[in-house]
């Protein structure tokens, strides 16, 4: 269990000296992705996910290096999910009682109740299909079990907690809880929710939207100064956020899949800005 230490939580730049971070090591969300599938899931291809995580942690080992502490969402998850609370937080958002059918969802629920805080966030993360589901005489009358393949998921995999900015963001000491718009991604801010909510290292964290979502993606912040910040948004921008940051930008979608602004541009140190204007060209 990570203690709580006397770290103040927060961030004021983008290009300050990183003290802690959150990452995802790829993990068996990412072995879920089929070529039926990884489309839906948002990824363009199958990833080799051996080599992914050699990589993640050798990224990982070097931010030690530096000094930085790195916090793995797989174990803060685990932590969190010692809470009741939380337990139930997640299960939540997990079942889908309107897709599954409430006997089924009940049963589900159930199962996912009893299991160990580690294995829970196990499911939450990686997903489980209908062949994973324990069965039981009820269940098994249910028409949506008998409908579905034992492939298909009763849970659907996270793969793109990978991208673990997208789900939160910080302004100065305060968190915000981000809306993340694509369906295949909105389960993962119940997740990130339910570590700042109810994991110790975070007890006294304050939101910077109170109890409500921020409504933009992390990847569309952009931290200027301590008195200034930047929004964007990948496609046209909700009525909700069009009073959020101090300068709005839209970025032109490309091609295939619109990015956050975090792609249109970046801070590359205190004077400097990267700026992608949508036409293969850079400017500094």
């Amino acid at each position: 269990m990570l203690a709580v230490t006397a770290t103040v939580l927060g961030s004021n730049s983008e290009v300050g000296t990183l003290r802690v971070v959150i990452l995802h090591r790829p993990g068996a969300e990412l072995q879920r992705l089929t070529p039926r599938n990884n489309d839906k899931l948002l990824f363009d291809g199958l990833p080799w996910v051996s080599r992914a995580q050699e990589e993640h942690d050798a990224f990982a080992d070097l931010l030690r290096s530096r000094g930085v502490e790195v916090l793995l969402m797989a174990d803060l998850l685990t932590e969190a999910l010692a809470s009741g609370a939380a337990r139930i937080q997640g299960i939540a958002a997990a079942v889908d009682a309107r897709r599954l059918g409430l006997p089924l969802a009940q049963e589900l629920s159930a199962y996912l109740r009893g299991l160990a805080p580690a294995d829970l966030a196990h499911v939450l993360t990686a997903g489980m299909t209908f062949t994973e589901l324990p069965s039981s005489a009820e269940a098994d009358t249910s028409l949506v079990r008998r409908m579905h393949h034992g492939g298909d998921f009763v849970i659907e995999p996270l793969p793109n907690l990978l991208f673990t900015r997208d789900s939160s963001f910080w302004i100065g000491p305060r968190v915000a809880i981000t809306s993340l718009a694509l369906p295949a991604r909105i389960r993962e801010t119940s997740l990130t929710d339910m570590i700042y909510a109810h994991h110790p290292r975070f007890l006294g964290v304050r939101r910077a939207y109170e109890s409500h979502t921020a409504p933009v993606e992390g990847g569309d912040v952009l931290l200027l100064s301590r008195a200034w910040w930047r929004s964007g948004w990948a496609s046209a921008p909700p009525r909700r956020a069009r009073r959020v940051g101090a300068h709005p930008v839209r970025r032109r979608p490309g091609p295939h899949r619109a990015g956050g602004a975090d792609r249109a541009g970046t801070r590359a140190d205190a004077p400097r800005h990267r700026v992608h204007d949508g036409r293969r060209r850079t400017r500094w």
